[in-house]
C-alpha cells in the first residue's frame, strides 16, 4: 500500500519507512499503560493497543514529533503570539492538529514570523536572541533559549516550503551563519537570517504583543 507525505508529496509505499525518531518508537513499548502524550495521542489514533503497525500507521505515529515539538515551542514563544492553541492543554491543542501535519508546519511558521517580527528589545527580554554572550573572562553566559529551539522551529516552519530535507539542512546551517555573522553584527542575528535569505516575507505574522511577558506553562 502507498500513500502520500500531505506537506512534500512524496510518495510512500510498503518498503520506505516513514521519519520516526527511535525515542518514538521506544514509546511504544506498553502504550497502553501510564497516561503520557504519546500514549494519549496514540489512543486518538486507535493505535493504543499495542500491535503489528504496516506504513501508512506508522507515519501517523511519526506525526507526534513535529506536534509536540510544536506543542513545547508554543509555550516558549506564546508571549510574542497571543497564546498556545488549546489554552496551553496538550489533549486541545492534539484535538486541532491530529492529522493535519501542513498545518502543524504551517502553525509553526506563524510562530517563527511573530518572533521575526518582535523587537530586538521584546526578543531580549524573553530570552529569544538567540545571541551568544561572555562574561569578563571570555566564558559563555546562558542568555535564553539555545540554538537547538531555533533550529527545530525553523526547520519545521520551512518544511512546506523547502521539504523536509531542505529545512532540516537550513536549521543544521544556523551555528556557521551565526559565525559569519559575528564577524560584523550590524543586526541582530534574527534580523540577519530573515534579511539576507528573504525569510521575513514567508510566514504569516500571529502579532508580537507590546510588552510580552514569559509565560509559565506547565501543561
Amino acid at each position: 500500500m502507498a500513500y502520500i507525505d500531505p506537506i512534500t508529496g512524496q510518495v510512500i509505499g510498503e518498503n520506505v519507512t516513514p521519519n520516526i525518531t527511535q525515542q518514538t518508537l521506544n514509546n511504544t513499548q506498553g502504550a497502553t499503560q501510564g497516561a503520557g502524550p504519546f500514549t494519549e495521542y496514540l489512543r486518538r489514533l486507535g493505535l493504543g493497543g499495542g500491535g503489528y503497525w504496516n506504513p501508512a500507521q506508522r507515519y501517523q505515529a511519526s506525526l507526534y514529533d513535529p506536534m509536540r515539538t510544536l506543542f513545547q515551542q508554543e509555550q516558549t514563544f506564546a508571549p510574542l503570539t497571543g497564546g498556545i492553541p488549546g489554552g496551553g492543554y496538550w489533549g486541545d491543542f492534539m484535538g486541532q492538529y491530529l492529522n493535519q501535519p501542513r498545518a502543524v508546519a504551517q502553525r509553526a511558521g506563524g510562530v517563527l514570523g511573530s518572533l521575526f517580527g518582535a523587537t530586538p528589545g521584546q526578543r531580549g527580554e524573553l530570552g529569544l536572541g538567540f545571541e551568544p554572550a561572555y562574561g569578563e573572562a571570555g566564558q559563555d553566559i546562558d542568555t535564553g533559549e539555545g540554538m537547538s529551539t531555533l533550529q527545530a522551529l525553523i526547520a519545521q516552519a520551512l518544511r512546506p516550503q523547502w521539504g523536509a530535507y531542505g529545512g532540516a539542512r537550513f536549521a543544521q546551517q544556523l551555528p556557521q551563519m551565526q559565525q559569519q555573522w559575528q564577524l560584523s553584527p550590524q543586526q541582530t542575528f534574527l534580523d540577519y537570517i530573515k534579511n539576507k535569505y528573504g525569510l521575513g516575507g514567508m510566514f504569516p505574522q500571529y502579532g508580537a504583543v507590546p510588552n510580552p511577558q514569559p509565560t509559565d506553562l506547565t501543561q
